[in-house]
């Protein structure tokens, strides 16, 4: 039975699949859970896509400039041209250069600059920098502000890095290799090492033995077994290097000889201490020389078995048995082999201290002040027999121990012990060799007896009326057996009577009379049974507090005093010296202190519950308080209004309004409302509008509350002011300027007013505000030219806005004519040339108009000369100057309405003219330059008619003025 199984699969992995497939050169296979292949069919399903995500947001460029940059650092900054909300930087620092995208972070803040330290010198790095909305770091897409592009830095070079330790890389008996690693060259390549060395001589300055490229040198013809030092330093095109650390090295020698015999240094029982005399000398005191120590022990029969190999000249070997002969010799070798053994030492250990003995064990019946202790011999006595035994004895385990017996015999007798006392006992044995070690401490006890007399019987704390607190140290001599009970007496009138019985060493003696003696003594017991009697104690016990006061009793005399009165309570053996009275209210507060009986309250609210008690002193202290006494006071008027305040002002009236005070137990009837000067009025309200006042006048105002009692205490006085009229109507506002695109406004405001001024223009009927402040001028800008326009003004001040003023009509004036354009220079001589300009095409409406020509003399400082005043748009330049540059301009004027309007002036014009023209010269080519427009015209000497007339005519004008002025001469 088939199945059928539906799957569904984007258009993207079925392509993705079929296209690995491809690639593969395999076919796809869809098995079952049995891994049997299954027929597939596959039909197209459309989706509904997803809406595109919004596109993000069009980063900006962030701008990056580096700055100071050394060989190893460089100060990096940045700026954002646009950024709204907190902006965060991110610095990215790589030196890949194949791979810019592998950036890292190295800063990431609010900052604009950031210095780079701990950079390699001579080496380049690239730099990003991103900016993020700090809001939205949640979003990377949306939090990007904008990002730099990747900028190069390169870091200045520097002379190579200190080189490493030399090293030894090879030696004979007279040469010596010595190699070394190339350092860092810091961005400019290696060019040579220097190798430096002392010849041999510990005292002499280091000279140059190897300049060059190669990393190792050989140095030949060296001393055998002789020691040198070197340094290398290497060098690029900025300088040397600092110098490596100084390194030793030394030429092989031949074998040593044999060394001197060993010899004792030190012994103990279990350690020999060898020695033997260095063969270095002055050619080898460089080489490490290695020594290999032997020992034979005759005990084990192995012979000579090595113990040591190394540079030291001594050993010391462990482990060995006491007081026993050992066999040593020593052979020393270096790099070039090793020399015959030495002589052979016989050596012996040092004799050993004797074992403990045995513990000591208690020998009979044991004594109430000595006991009588032995012991065995130690098992091992170090070679030498025991000469002396020491015995002490302690009542702790470890520590304490003081020298009881110091003999040759086994067996001691310990006196002037304590009673029933543990002693721990220890023993030591000694000989030649030494004090051995105690042996274990054995615990032993005397006898104990009945213990003695308890000490120093005493009050323990302050007597009390009625108690005595009785306390005592334990006896001094406890008989050797703790103490397990106390019996304590006391006699007062008769004879002793047990008062207390038990382990502790106080008892409380309760029910007795206050200022009585009393007596008492008190006796320990232990294993053995009690001892005797301490020595007698008599004490008494002191008076007390007063007793507990009766509640006071009390007569209410007015709303806000209390009159109070009490009696004096149970003294307890000492007078009464005063009483403390404290009332109850919210808090607890003394409202009396003092001996007498009674005393008045005063000060207090009515209708209020209040609570009092009483407290008696005398010298021993306080009594307790007396139970609690309710008292309410009679009600009374009303207390004084606290929140009067104004609830708003007009130009004839005041409102104000309050909160009720304390009725103080009867309910409020009505408020009096006192304007001072003026009426009071009644009202049942909290509010109240005060009528009939005149405008910008300040009134005092007070309530006071009238309730069945009477009335209540005057409020604070409010002072309060009526508002004030509106102003009148200004004076319509004047002109100041018109133009053809505005008009300036202005108006009188001696009393510093704010004022509305609104406009209407002729094709609205409806006036709008254009200006609103303090300020008595405004420009209103943007207007159609020549056209009237209709203002109007209000004053406002606290009390309002005026009546509006009369409105009043303006115009624009007629907008300026278009400058002219076209301005060019043609026919340019060494004296003349020929100017021409066209109107502006948006000119071709205007009226009559007239044109003025303008001309300065280029790099002489003056300023622009008019030649031309008329209709036409043309006209001949003469007598210029050869050979110099001139500048251009012109401009149009029109008169409408008996005013008259200029342009702007036309684009700058530069030319020059031409030097005087030499015999069979070539002429040569101007350029006119528009030095608005950075253009130049390339112009053609032209052999111009008009400009031989001009030249004809200059030269008969002045022949005629040569004439004149001879003509003069003659006559005078």
């Amino acid at each position: 039975m088939s199945s059928e199984h539906r799957v569904e699969i984007s258009e993207a992995t079925l392509r993705e699949l079929v296209a690995a497939a491809s690639e593969a050169g395999t076919s796809i296979v869809i098995r079952d859970q049995l891994g049997r292949p299954i027929s597939v069919r596959c039909r197209a399903v459309k989706r509904e896509d997803p809406p595109p995500p919004s596109p993000p947001r069009e980063p900006q460029i962030i701008n990056v400039e580096v700055g100071d940059t050394t060989s190893r650092s460089a100060s990096i900054s940045w700026s954002l041209d646009e950024a709204k909300g907190k902006v965060v930087y991110e610095l990215f620092v790589g030196n890949e250069k194949k791979d810019t995208t592998k950036l890292k972070s190295v800063y990431k803040g609010n900052g604009l600059a950031y210095k780079l330290d701990q950079l390699t010198p001579g080496k380049e790095y690239f730099i990003r920098v991103r900016a993020y909305d700090e809001s939205k770091e949640d979003s990377p897409t949306e939090s990007l502000y904008g990002e730099s592009k990747v900028v190069t830095v390169k870091t200045l070079s520097e002379v190579p890095d200190k080189p490493s330790q030399l090293r030894l890389a090879s030696r004979t008996k007279n040469s010596i290799t010595v190699k070394w690693n190339a350092p860092y060259h810091n961005g400019s390549d290696i060019s040579a090492y220097h190798l430096y060395w002392d010849q041999g001589r510990e005292d002499e300055e280091f000279v140059l033995t190897y300049s060059g490229s190669q990393k190792q040198h050989k140095l030949i013809k060296l001393a055998q077994g002789h020691a040198y030092r070197f340094k290398v330093c290497a060098e690029n095109a900025l300088g040397k290097s600092e110098m490596s650390e100084i390194e030793r090295f030394a030429t092989q020698t031949g074998p040593p000889a044999a060394p001197s015999e060993p010899h004792l240094i030190s012994s103990t029982p279990r350690s020999l201490t060898i020695g033997w005399n260095s063969t270095q000398s002055s050619s080898s005191d460089v080489e490490s020389l290695q020594y290999t120590l032997e020992m034979e022990d005759s005990a084990t029969g192995y012979g000579f078995r090595s113990v040591y190999h190394g540079s030291d000249d001594q050993f010391t070997s462990t482990d060995l048995t006491s007081y026993t002969e050992y066999s040593f010799r020593v052979s020393v070798s270096n790099s070039s082999g090793t020399s015959k053994f030495s002589s052979v030492a016989h050596i012996r250990t040092s004799p050993d201290k004797p074992g403990p003995p045995s513990a000591p064990q208690l020998v009979g019946s044991s004594q109430s002040t000595s006991l009588t202790v032995s012991w065995g011999p130690p098992k091992a006595d170090g070679g030498l027999p025991v000469s002396n035994y020491l015995v002490e004895i302690s009542r702790q385990k470890d520590t304490g121990f003081t020298d009881v017996y110091n003999g040759s015999f086994n067996q001691c007798t310990i006196k002037d012990l304590a009673p029933g006392t543990r002693y721990w006992c220890r023993v030591s044995a000694s000989s030649a060799g030494g004090v051995g070690p105690f042996s274990t401490a054995s615990s032993i006890s005397t006898r104990p007896v009945v213990p003695g007399s308890p000490q120093n019987l005493r009050l323990n704390k302050t007597a009390k009326a009625d108690s005595l607190p009785i306390a005592w140290e334990s006896p001094d001599a406890t008989g050797g057996s703790p103490i397990t009970d106390y019996l304590l007496q006391m006699k007062s009138d008769k004879d002793f009577v047990d008062v207390y019985s038990g382990p502790v060493s106080s008892f409380f003696v309760r029910n007795l009379s206050p200022g009585k003696s009393y007596a008492f003594r008190v006796k320990a017991k232990n294993a053995v049974g009690f001892g005797s009697w301490s020595n007698e104690f008599v004490t008494e016990t002191s008076a007390s507090v007063p007793g507990k006061p009766l509640p006071p009793t009390y007569q209410c005399k007015s709303p806000h005093r209390i009159h109070l009165e009490w009696k004096a309570p149970c003294d307890n053996g000492s007078p009464v010296t005063s009483y403390r009275l404290a009332l109850i209210h919210e808090v607890e507060e003394c409202v009396y202190s003092g001996p007498d009986l009674a005393c008045d309250v005063k000060q207090l609210k009515p209708a209020t519950y209040y609570y009092f008690r009483l407290q008696a002193s005398n010298t021993v202290g306080q009594s307790p308080w007396s139970d609690l006494v309710t008292i309410v006071t009679p009600p009374g008027p009303p207390s004084a209004v606290q929140s009067l305040q104004t609830r708003h002002s007009t130009v004839d009236s005041i409102g104000i309004e309050w909160k009720d005070p304390l009725n103080n137990g009867s309910p409020i009837l009505r408020y009096d409302v006192d304007v001072i000067g003026v009426d009071v009025f009644q009202t049942e309200e909290k509010c109240f509008s005060v009528p009939n006042l005149h405008p910008e006048t300040t009134y005092k105002i007070r309530i006071r509350a009238i309730n069945e009692i009477g009335a209540g205490g005057y409020s604070k006085i409010l002072q309060a002011t009526t508002g004030t009229a509106p102003p009148s109507a200004p004076h319509p506002p004047d002109l100041v300027k018109a133009t053809y695109n505005s008009l300036k406004i202005k108006w009188e405001n001696p009393e510093k007013l704010e004022h509305i001024l609104q406009m209407k223009s002729a094709g609205n009927n409806k006036f709008q505000t254009v200006h609103s402040g303090l300020v008595a001028s405004h420009r209103v800008n943007r207007l159609q030219v020549n056209s009237p326009y209709s203002f109007r003004l209000a004053s406002v001040n606290s009390g309002g806005q005026s009546e509006w003023s009369e409105a009043i009509t303006y115009r624009t004036t007629q907008s300026p004519p278009p400058a002219p354009i076209g301005l060019t220079c043609a026919n340019v001589t060494s004296e003349t040339a020929h100017i021409a300009w066209k109107p502006s095409p948006q000119a071709a409406d205007l009226p009559h108009y007239v044109y003025e020509l303008q001309m300065q003399k280029i790099g002489f400082g003056s300023d622009f000369d008019q030649l031309f005043r008329g209709d036409a748009t043309e006209f001949w330049l003469s007598t210029l100057q050869s050979d110099t540059a001139y500048r251009l301009r012109v401009r149009v004027s029109v008169e409408i309405d008996s005013s008259v309007l200029y342009s702007p002036f036309s684009t700058l014009l530069s030319f020059q003219t031409k030097p005087v023209e030499k015999k069979d010269s070539v002429p040569v080519k101007k350029r006119a330059v528009d030095t608005e427009n950075h253009s130049t015209q390339e112009q053609a000497p032209i052999d111009d008619p008009m400009s031989n007339f001009n030249k004809i005519a200059i030269a008969v004008m002045v022949a005629v003025i040569v004439i004149a002025i001879l003509l003069g001469y003659l006559m005078t």
